[in-house]
């Protein structure tokens, strides 16, 4: 998942599912309401996660809350999905024998950070462009989103990034419904984009650096104030699906194959090596 996520390899099986809407007065099935949907079938897998609750200061409210969730999983979880499955649960230490995360090197490497988003993230605003925009428009965006994410300690210096548009019909009910006529994706920017960041005039640079490893990427203002709803900002989750407690914006810094160019002669700026 270096430069992203996998697709499900050939030990996934995946299962094709169509379906049409039913009109529940007149129990027969609505015209032009045929769907269909991929999804991966998870009978006999184990699936791994990481729980993060450094967010929570004070050790005594974080040792409530493992406990709390611990007893909250103890049955397992039920309704998963589309296919309404089930899971048991377990609450493990980290062991060597599960696949560990890819490796970060999180210190600053010939003056810059390498940072390669791992899952989607929400970033640059798209109310700023439109479809007379171009390369210039979109750097300068994404320069602006850096910026402010790091409160002007670190710049973009140059990035190989791609964008996708995400959303549909229950997304846009479920998280802006407040402007029912109006449908508008959220924009992502994907998982396997590179950004190159140097430090600026500010002295925590990588400070953010090592709390974005921990806890991914937050989302930027733009996106907080945009997304608000029902007295909350956009971060929170009723707003926003693509936050960062939900997975989204995790990140990885200089990567090992990355840093090995750089040692074999490769500057920040052969963006397309650090890529490949």
């Amino acid at each position: 998942m270096e430069f992203g996520w996998k697709d499900p390899d050939t030990s996934l099986k995946t299962e094709l599912r169509v379906r049409t809407k039913i009109n529940s007065q007149y129990r027969r099935a609505e015209d032009k309401q045929l769907f269909a949907y991929e999804m991966v079938v998870p009978t006999d897998h184990i699936w791994y996660c990481s729980v993060d609750l450094s967010a929570i200061a004070d050790n005594a409210v974080r040792a409530t809350v493992l406990k709390q969730l611990q007893q909250l999983l103890k049955p397992g979880l039920r309704w998963l999905g589309k296919t309404k499955t089930r899971a048991d649960v377990a609450i493990i230490k980290p062991d060597p024998g599960i696949p560990a995360s890819i490796k970060s090197n999180a210190s600053m490497q010939d003056d810059c950070w390498i940072v390669t988003l791992q899952s989607p993230a929400i970033l640059y605003n798209p109310y700023e462009m439109n479809e007379t925009s171009g390369a210039a428009q979109l750097e300068a965006n994404y320069k602006a989103v850096w910026k402010q994410l790091s409160n002007n300690n670190l710049e973009l210096s140059h990035y190989f990034a791609g964008q996708s548009l995400a959303g549909g019909f229950y997304t846009h009910r479920r998280f802006r419904s407040s402007n029912p006529a109006d449908y508008y994706p959220f924009l992502l920017t994907n998982a396997g984009s590179v950004f190159v960041l140097k430090s600026a005039a500010g002295p925590d640079a990588q400070q953010y650096i090592d709390d974005w490893l921990k806890q991914g990427l937050p989302l930027p203002d733009w996106a907080k104030s945009k997304y608000a709803r029902n007295g909350h900002e956009g971060d929170h989750w009723e707003n926003c699906p693509y936050i960062r407690q939900n997975g989204y914006g995790e990140i990885a810094v200089n990567l090992d194959h990355q840093i090995k160019k750089l040692k074999e002669g490769e500057d920040c700026h052969a963006i397309e090596s650090l890529v490949d």
